[in-house]
């Protein structure tokens, strides 16, 4: 029985079993406090789902990164993560939580649901220069933003831009390939 198990036994059957008690239990934890939803969107770091926090019903965004040697390595990831908790910005995404385990992240975020600028602009029959002057102002904001924390995004393409679907408000997302010059100056 389990009860007259010393806790070295059971350390030792754990190890045994190559069982990753860390990972498992973040992992559980997650699903915990949140309902996993569909995937909005998956890139080369990983995928991104809706998920509903159970107790108040808000909905984020869950960036799901398995760390790996190559891309996702411990350097690049701990540059994206405490760039995202720096950050604060109506045009740039927002990190709410973060879970990490030594082989996986998972990172809760503003939940923004109107596709990429991509899409928007492809199913947009209409658009216009005013709309374009409104929306290049926005991702200008973010960049300047961004820029005064000492960061560069470096990877801004239609696909790293998502629409608000109500308000049509840009926001960046995606610092996977950003980098800091540690300056930790606060926009005024």
């Amino acid at each position: 029985p389990l009860g007259e198990t010393s806790d070295e036994q059971l350390l030792a059957e754990v190890a045994r079993r190559h069982i990753d008690l860390h990972d498992k239990i973040t992992d559980s934890l997650v699903k915990e406090t949140y309902e996993i939803g569909k995937v909005l969107g998956h890139g080369a770091s990983g995928k991104v789902y809706q998920v509903t926090h159970k107790v108040t019903g808000q909905s984020f965004a869950c960036k799901v990164v398995k760390k790996n040697s190559s891309m996702n390595d411990a350097q690049s990831m701990s540059t994206e993560i405490e760039i995202m908790k720096r950050i604060r910005h109506r045009n740039v995404v927002s990190m709410y939580e973060l879970y990490e385990t030594p082989k996986c992240l998972w990172i809760i975020l503003e939940l923004v649901d109107g596709g990429d600028l991509h899409h928007y602009l492809a199913h947009t029959p209409h658009y216009n220069e005013v709309m374009a002057s409104k929306q290049f102002k926005q991702i200008l904001a973010g960049c300047h933003y961004l820029h005064s924390l000492g960061v560069v995004h470096r990877d801004l393409k239609l696909e790293n831009i998502i629409v608000n679907s109500k308000t049509n408000k840009l926001t960046l997302i995606d610092f996977g390939f950003s980098i800091s010059s540690g300056h930790d100056k606060k926009l005024k």
